[in-house]
């Protein structure tokens, strides 16, 4: 701790520090002073909000945290939230709490399993000891709102994106011993079989070997590590070199730029030792071009030196049938690296194509600093292609313009050696959305963010909505979904009324025939004539169609057909609101079958989409929000609403969504629409 304190800086109060004895045998007990103490096996301290120790086993570290986790819960299940509110408490307040230490260690699905079992039964109840019924599962509340989700974040998966992120911070250029340490790790990726392999950085990039697990306690932090990384290294892509240098350090083995005569990546192959033929000839393709210009006794001779080679002279042929794909480079402009004789670097050049130079010396911690001119070493030295690295705020890029390198706090060149000598190269990985879709967009490996490797797991997990049969029983495409859940949230209304929409989207709502298990009478609540469904609560019951009847008189002559347009398809298939939409969109006629609301078949044919259907919108929302409010007071508390106390609330809801005063709306419907449009 004396040397460490000396080589940091940092000074260590022994009075408030403890450690923990980790050899074999008795600790000593010559402490530096009287306030230092050993903490035995089996006890623990707290730190970063867990409990750290000896021997504990990992449920026990956690508990605290789920202490504090319930606690906070507790609090806010006092308050009286909606949907909308409990999944921004959930996320933003909840599960926050759990990052920080999520961040560092990849814990249990049993743990991440109870936190996930609290903030379900916060979304759905009042209370986190009961069980309450989950209206909507799991795997759809996690899915973005545009996937027809609430966006809830899963902790498991958010888990292992902020893991998968410090593997990304840790490539980038440093002296960090943390860096240095996750690396060595790194390195243990490797091929199983076929001979003795080198250490390389895209072993641990390629998905067709398997990470390596160890029971070691001590190594159980990089197996997380290793879990995490494989959960997202299939959304990396390999990126073709851009330049005749980067081509030029390309290896030859497990590479999809070179294969053989049968169309296959060099790999493992029988009775051919390509571990040797990786640490030998075939490293680069610059000594793959170098081999193949000996002589057939050289090449005999350096095959035989080679450690572990059990390759024949003969068997060449197999190697010599490399395909090499044909590409065209252009001049490179960018970096270069002033490197003297014994390849040292001394500074870099920036070849803008604005026609500027740029000069930039080497500093003691490795980082490029920017200079007016030269120094006559720069000029003198060897001028090579290389990769700069640069930071700027949160942000990494690479090979930066010289705007983004005069402002950036931390700029090096990628292990201080020339383009064609680096052994990884983070330009040739990029991340990708979807492998299958080829118009997803290639982002940078250094630009990797949390949400990205949170949605790419939610993209590679198979969700089905409860309501799904329905609408595919109305014929409703996936694409067409996707946009109607875009349309969706573009609605300007309260968020209590467009969560409860989305419930009923989702066949969520509580009627009467959608409960399960329950001894309630199924029949409609207001008129007990018929079954409950959503269709007959909404649209066919009695109650129902006096409302909109005085609705329609309400908004107008010239809105009444749209309102029945919309009733037919919104009822006749439950929510193919979305062909609605769809039609104004393209301007086609919406012809409604099997379902005709007094004969009325055209849908407005020649307005325009982002006129009528704004109000459309907003009216169906409020509507069918008045009619569920009537029905639960009826239900709940034995009170009947008058039809006219409900118009007087849709009218009141209408002039609250334009933020008008109600006084100068009263009567007058036209005015008020005109406002919504």
């Amino acid at each position: 701790m004396d040397e460490f304190s000396d080589a940091s800086g940092a000074l260590i109060n022994w009075d408030k520090s403890s450690g923990f004895w980790v050899a074999s045998g008795v600790p000593p007990f010559n402490v530096p002073t009287s306030g230092f103490t050993w903490i035995p096996q089996g006890q623990s301290i707290r730190y970063l909000g867990c409990r750290v120790g000896l021997g504990l086993n990992t449920e026990d570290m956690i508990a605290p945290l789920l202490l504090r986790l319930r606690n906070k819960l507790i609090y806010w299940n006092k308050e009286k939230l909606s949907l909308a509110g409990r999944v921004v408490v959930a996320n933003s307040v909840l599960l926050s709490s759990i990052w920080y230490i999520a961040s560092t260690w990849l814990f249990s699905r049993s743990i991440m399993l109870k936190v996930q079992r609290l903030v379900r039964n916060f979304i759905w109840g009042n209370t986190i000891t009961d069980h309450p019924i989950a209206k909507v599962a799991w795997s759809v509340l996690i899915q973005s709102k545009q996937q027809g989700g609430l966006g809830l974040i899963d902790p498991f998966m958010q888990s292992k994106a902020l893991i998968a992120k410090h593997v990304v911070r840790s490539l980038l250029p440093g002296e960090e011993l943390w860096k240095k340490l996750w690396i060595r790790h790194l390195h243990k990726v490797k091929p199983s079989v076929g001979g003795q392999w080198n250490d390389s950085l895209r072993w641990f990039f390629n998905s067709d070997f398997p990470l390596p697990k160890s029971s070691v306690r001590s190594l159980r932090f990089f197996n997380g590590i290793f879990r995490a990384w494989d959960s997202l290294r299939q959304a990396l892509v390999f990126l073709p070199p851009k330049s005749f240098h980067q081509f030029m350090r390309q290896p030859l083995i497990w590479n999809p730029l070179f294969t053989d005569e049968a169309a296959c990546v060099l790999g493992l192959r029988p009775r051919l030792s390509w571990a040797a033929m990786d640490n030998g000839p075939a490293r680069t393709v610059a000594d793959w071009i170098r081999f193949l210009q000996t002589s057939a006794q050289d090449q005999r001779n350096m095959l035989s030196n080679l450690r572990g080679a059990k390759i024949m002279f003969s068997q060449l042929s197999m190697v010599y049938q490399i395909t090499v794909p044909t590409l065209h480079f252009d001049h490179f402009q960018g970096w270069y690296g002033m490197f003297s004789t014994l390849n040292i670097l001394i500074g870099a050049r920036l070849y803008h194509q604005n026609g500027n130079l740029y000069f930039y010396e080497v500093r003691d911690n490795g980082r490029l600093i920017l200079v007016e001119e030269e120094s006559p070493i720069m000029s003198a030295a060897r001028q090579l292609p290389v990769r700069v690295i640069a930071r700027l705020a949160k942000k990494i890029f690479i090979d930066p313009s010289p705007l983004i390198a005069k402002y950036s706090s931390h700029i090096w060149v990628l292990h201080s050696r020339p383009l064609v000598d680096l052994q990884w190269d983070p330009s040739d990985y990029g991340w990708k959305m979807s492998i299958a879709d080829p118009s997803s967009k290639v982002i940078p490996f250094f630009t990797y963010s949390v949400a990205f490797g949170r949605n790419f797991m939610l993209k590679q997990t198979e969700t089905v909505p409860a309501g799904k049969k329905y609408w595919d029983e109305g014929n409703i495409s996936p694409s067409h979904m996707l946009i109607f859940w875009k349309q969706f949230w573009s609605i300007k209304c309260m968020n209590k009324i467009l969560h409860f929409r989305w419930l009923m989207i989702h066949y969520a709502l509580p009627v009467g025939e959608l409960l399960r298990g329950s001894v309630r009478d199924r029949s409609c609540v207001m008129c007990g004539s018929a079954s409950e469904t959503l269709h007959h609560a909404f649209w066919e019951c009695v109650f129902a169609k006096r409302f909109w009847f005085r609705i329609l008189r309400l908004l107008g002559r010239k809105y009444r057909s749209a309102i029945f347009t919309w009733g037919a398809v919104f009822w006749g298939r439950l929510d193919q609101q979305m062909a609605f939409y769809h039609c104004h969109h393209s301007s086609f006629t919406l012809r409604v079958t099997n379902f005709q609301v007094f004969s009325i078949s055209s849908s407005l044919q020649g307005v325009k989409f982002f006129s009528r259907s704004y109000v459309w919108q907003i009216v169906s929302s409020l509507a069918l929000w008045v009619l569920w409010k009537v029905r639960c007071s009826k239900l709940y508390n034995d009170e009947n609403t008058h039809v006219v106390d409900q118009v007087k609330s849709f009218w009141e809801l209408l002039v609250h969504t334009v933020k008008g005063d109600y006084e100068s709306y009263k009567g007058s419907g036209v005015a008020l629409l005109r406002a919504l449009s």
